[in-house]
């Protein structure tokens, strides 16, 4: 998404945009790290809610309210399931528990100072998560109903361009950006303590090597891997939807069943049987995908969603490996 802004006031290729926009934005995180990442969330959490507020509210002003609004939207935008089959919503439903597996999600509850900190900290970020959604979904509900867009990425862009002031144009420019960013520090940041804490520091030491490397190295040395790795995946799925589709469709099978089976005592899943479950459905899912890219629109694997033969694999082997817990 970083990408394509920059590609809008560019006109460069989006590939370069991507790789520009990635170590802009992952600089400061490497030599400013967690505290860095802190201040600027902060700052880009308020931009964030006062540009799409105002977006909205010109959007109101210019075109009439939300009723007009809604009668001017096509066909499929009023019913459902749209453009997309039950089966396809259903399966952004399941999409929804990657909470659950969200490693941002565990390590900022474990952070908190008390359990009482960590669920009001959930449930405040909730109630700011349905207003943002709220705006964001209005605001492309305008573009969508007023609008001649090519394009659905530039449904933001253009919708601030048609009807903002030039204060107020610059103000949703920073607002969109620090949406965008605000996501991408924060999970860049997770995801380079999660590679450099949780994976290369214990290989590094069970194998005695690289003994001299500090965590704060290990994390940039994460980033980078980070990256890199979202660099790639940007650049072969250029659509934000697919990207978290397909990766969600690939990840939550093998682990949304054994993470929540750590929230109750009363059954258990040897460590080498929960390794399976992991691969043998996360395997599924994308072997599913990789049938569904490269056969024809007749086949069973592009009438049936990926995650769901996923989901069923994880099934399958959770009733078959799980046992009662006589402790508990």
């Amino acid at each position: 998404m970083l990408g394509v802004i920059i590609q809008l006031f560019s006109g460069w290729e989006l590939w370069i945009c991507v790789i520009l926009g990635a170590v802009v934005s992952l600089s400061y995180l490497y030599s400013g790290g967690f505290k860095a990442d802190i201040l600027t969330n902060t700052a880009q959490f308020f931009l964030m809610y006062i540009g799409f507020a105002v977006l909205l509210f010109y959007a109101i002003s210019t075109f009439g309210g939300i009723n007009v609004m809604f009668n001017k939207l096509p066909e499929t935008h009023r019913t459902a399931p749209g453009n997309h089959s039950w089966q396809y919503i259903f399966m952004w439903y399941i999409i929804a528990f990657q909470t659950f597996i969200d490693p941002s999600f565990h390590q900022r509850a474990s952070a908190a100072k008390t359990p009482q900190t960590a669920q009001r900290g959930v449930l405040i970020s909730v109630l700011c998560w349905l207003i943002f959604d709220t705006l964001t979904i209005l605001c492309g509900l305008y573009a969508a109903a007023f609008l001649n867009l090519n394009d659905s990425l530039m449904a933001y862009p253009v919708l601030a361009e048609r009807i903002l002031p030039h204060f107020w144009k610059g103000v949703y420019l920073v607002a969109l950006l620090a949406a965008i960013m605000s996501t991408l520090d924060s999970y860049s940041f997770i995801s380079s303590v999660t590679i450099g804490n949780d994976l290369l520091e214990p290989f590094f030491r069970k194998r005695n090597i690289f003994k001299h490397l500090s965590v704060q190295k290990l994390t940039q040395i994460g980033l980078v891997f980070t990256a890199i790795f979202s660099i790639i995946g940007a650049v072969v799925l250029p659509s934000v939807i697919d990207l978290i589709y397909k990766t969600a469709s690939i990840a939550i099978p093998g682990l949304i069943i054994p993470v929540l089976l750590t929230f109750t005592h009363k059954y258990r899943i040897s460590e080498r049987k929960i390794i399976q479950i992991m691969l043998l459905s996360s395997g599924t899912s994308l072997i599913w995908i990789l049938f569904s890219v490269f056969s024809n629109n007749s086949t069973i694997f592009v009438s049936i969603e990926p995650m769901l033969p996923g989901l069923i694999m994880s099934v399958i082997l959770t009733t078959l490996f799980i046992k009662k817990n006589e402790m508990a």
